[in-house]
């Protein structure tokens, strides 16, 4: 049983009645066979909160491995300038004290 509007006065009436018992305005019966069915689109299925979590911890470990990686590679850099320096600055002066 389904609820259609009624064309005399516009208020819904039970498909099954004969005429609408607010204005008395005959009720178009309906074929449902020749009705076109509805097509509901079904959603894909939702991932568990737990894989959600499971995705966050993975994603805040690599943005971690990410920086630390940086980090070092950074220090190593450092490092490697300040080795440079000192041995430019021996070789200067070595050399001053050969002239």
């Amino acid at each position: 049983m389904a609820l259609i509007k009624c064309n005399g006065c516009g208020s819904f009436v039970s498909d099954m009645a004969s005429k609408c018992p607010k204005c008395g305005f005959p009720v178009e019966k309906v074929d449902y066979a020749k009705q076109p069915k509805m097509v509901v689109e079904q959603q894909s299925p939702r991932k568990s909160s737990g894989s959600k979590v499971a995705n966050r911890v993975f994603i805040a470990l690599f943005v971690i491995s990410v920086l630390a990686f940086i980090v070092y590679v950074g220090y190593k850099t450092i490092q490697e300038m300040k080795k440079r320096e000192n041995a430019e600055q021996e070789y200067y002066q070595q050399s001053q004290g050969y002239y």
